[in-house]
């Protein structure tokens, strides 16, 4: 205001067509966000109604896991978000966003197992005594990092593409079927019903992402590849859920079946492993 900075504003010379087109893409980006929230926050409110603070401590422990994979995440997400913009026109645009896609669906998937087999180990690590029988709800809410992992690479194309409406639509169905579930799940799960409540909400904002990036994007991955890779993922879950020495027994066979069903991507990166360890060489 001191500086009266309005001054050298010239309204005037705003064009109509940019400010709607600004204001189509930004507007819903707003409640998005809040939407957005609501799915990743509310459980901790159900649990604080429905429960004990014990085991909202618990259930907030369990999740600084999933927390330092989406850091993860978020960083691949931020520096996909400029190649999604950049690509978005191409016409080998397809191509592209699906050599991508199941790199880092694979990597989410052995992350995933890799963090299932080894969460009593990182228990001991990462929480105090009192809160280490948070370790049980870690797998489910591992499941949960990967769908919403892959909920924000599809939501870049929509952010590349100028078609954010359809990131608020799909975040608001997420969110409705998010509360309903841990109303139903809480009371007689506890913080495992709030972690599979999560999980499921993530599963269908994939399930409706996926959809309208087919219809609008004509990008649709592939059921076919990544249904056995999260069942894979569920059983190991289950497993580990179970507490007993299956999580051990099962572990090499469900990484086994990711490694085959993605043998294309750890060729593909075995190869780019070997000429960058040529060129170290050198």
């Amino acid at each position: 205001i001191s500086c009266r900075a309005w001054r050298y504003c010239n309204f005037r010379a705003c064009h109509k067509d940019t400010l709607v087109r600004m204001l189509r893409y930004s507007l819903p980006l707003i409640p998005n966000g809040l939407f957005w929230w609501i799915n990743s926050s509310i459980n901790k409110y159900f649990l604080t109604g429905l429960t004990t603070l014990a085991q909202v401590g618990l259930y907030s422990a369990a999740s600084k896991i999933p927390a330092m994979g989406n850091t993860i995440a978020n960083v691949f997400n931020s520096a996909w978000r400029m190649s999604a913009i950049k690509e978005v026109d191409s016409e080998d645009k397809n191509s592209f966003f699906e050599m991508i896609y199941e790199l880092y669906t694979f990597t989410l998937a052995v992350i995933v197992l890799g963090i299932t087999v080894s969460v009593k180990l990182l228990a001991l690590i990462l929480f105090s005594k009192d809160f280490y029988d948070a370790w049980i709800v870690v797998p489910f809410l591992m499941l949960g990092f990967y769908f919403d992992s892959i909920n924000a690479f599809i939501g870049n194309l929509f952010v590349g593409a100028k078609i954010t409406k359809v990131l608020f639509t799909t975040t608001v169905v997420g969110a409705v079927a998010n509360v309903a579930l841990n109303a139903a799940l809480i009371p007689p799960f506890g913080i495992v019903g709030a972690a599979i409540a999560t999980t499921f909400s993530n599963t269908v904002i994939f399930f409706v992402r996926r959809k309208r990036a087919k219809e609008w994007l004509q990008f649709s991955p592939s059921l076919k590849k990544q249904g056995p890779v999260v069942a894979a993922m569920v059983i190991l879950a289950l497993a580990a859920f179970s507490n007993t020495i299956w999580l051990y027994i099962l572990f090499p066979f469900t990484m086994a079946v990711v490694l085959f069903i993605y043998r294309q991507q750890v060729g593909f990166l075995y190869q780019q492993g070997m000429k960058i360890l040529g060129k170290v060489k050198k």
